[in-house]
């Protein structure tokens, strides 16, 4: 894989090139759709496997926020270059000495209310920490009995959700998902964070309007997902 950022006019050219299995005319039309992958002639190598087909569809959505035209040029069994188009911007003037710059999310989590329902303790203290430290405001639970209990004494409604698949006794962040909704609304955006790539997760996903990360949780990918659902709101 290739990665390369030129200059182009008043513009950077930012390409993505790999030297993959290539992408067809016919599916070039919907690589960009929540959960579609390609289909390939050829068996993969384990690590092509894993992935759920939300990559692309983040990446343009984000892309289509920004104003930042996505591209694409593929030859089946040759590869394939994404392109995106970005405005050359201006670095900010040096904070004063003293002051720390926040990362950038897109949108910003100064005072997000992000409720996390995880049983394991490593896990949730880990998300706790990233999150926090880009600004967020952090409820955190290890059942659904809990988050149920908290949400009849709260009046705090969440601004996204991060639930864990399996929870203990024999519920899901299905459960927990559909508590908070009932008590905050059906729109409230949610993540569901899984060790499985197993098949059924898709049609969960959009039976129940969530979006799935799989464990381990990459803290770039976390950025852009959390990104790219409060920015739908």
């Amino acid at each position: 894989m290739l990665v390369s950022c030129r200059k182009r006019g008043d513009q950077l050219c930012l390409q993505v090139w790999d030297t993959g299995i290539g992408i067809t005319e016919k599916e070039q039309g919907r690589i960009f759709e929540e959960f579609y992958q390609t289909q390939s002639s050829r068996p993969l190598e384990p690590h092509h496997r894993k992935g759920l087909g939300l990559g692309l569809a983040i990446v343009k959505r984000l892309a289509d926020l920004m104003g930042a035209p996505l591209s694409l040029r593929s030859r089946v069994g040759h590869g394939t270059v994404f392109t995106l188009m970005l405005p050359i911007g201006r670095a900010s003037r040096l904070q004063a000495s003293g002051s720390a710059a926040k990362p950038s999310l897109g949108v910003t989590l100064d005072r997000r209310h992000i409720v996390i329902v995880e049983d394991e303790q490593a896990v949730t203290e880990g998300l706790e920490v990233l999150l926090k430290a880009w600004g967020a405001n952090v409820s955190s639970f290890d059942t659904v009995e809990a988050v149920e209990q908290w949400a009849t004494r709260t009046e705090t409604r969440p601004d996204l959700l991060i639930v864990d698949y399996r929870l203990p006794g024999q519920r899901t962040g299905v459960d927990a998902i559909r508590v908070l909704r009932t008590r905050f609304g059906e729109d409230l955006p949610a993540i569901m964070v899984t060790g499985s790539t197993m098949s059924g997760h898709e049609d969960e996903a959009r039976q129940h309007n969530f979006h799935l990360l799989i464990k381990p949780v990459v803290p770039t990918k976390l950025r852009a997902m959390i990104a790219f659902k409060l920015s739908l709101r």
